[in-house]
């Protein structure tokens, strides 16, 4: 990222930050289908678990005198659902297969659903406050 600060004298220098993250991700699904005659798939998915989990986040300024230094904890997401997901393959003339889907799915938010950051001047390690994410919602819908 990159920022300055124009309203102070003297911090107008642009600064750009250095964040360091690893994340984990995985998700599980089961669904049981059904097959119209027309050839169209139906799909109850019944459970949906995606589970995510990113390690502590630093990041880093430089020296510079508006410089920031801070870091979060690790973020952890563990959401559960259901939803219905609807396909049918479509023979083309040369032998090629198009296959479109409709999906949706619900989910509840389980685990974290902000990052909180402890954050400081480089300049005045001492002088410690905290930053928020933006929150994630508790109820997800995806299509």
């Amino acid at each position: 990222t990159r920022r300055s600060l124009s309203a102070i004298d003297g911090l107008q220098q642009p600064l750009r930050a250095r964040y360091s993250n690893d994340a984990i991700s995985a998700r599980v699904e089961h669904a049981f289908s059904f097959t119209t005659g027309k050839g169209l798939v139906i799909q109850p998915l019944l459970p949906v678990v995606d589970y995510a989990r990113t390690s502590a986040t630093r990041f880093n300024e430089g020296q510079g005198a508006g410089a920031l230094l801070g870091r979060s904890g690790s973020l952890e997401s563990i959401r559960v659902g259901a939803g219905l997901q609807l396909f049918k393959t479509f023979e083309g003339n040369n032998g090629e297969r198009i296959t479109p889907r409709a999906r949706v799915v619900w989910q509840k938010e389980l685990g974290d659903t902000q990052a909180r950051y402890s954050t400081g001047f480089a300049a005045a390690p001492d002088l410690v406050f905290g930053a928020s994410s933006q929150a994630v919602g508790e109820q997800v819908l995806a299509w």
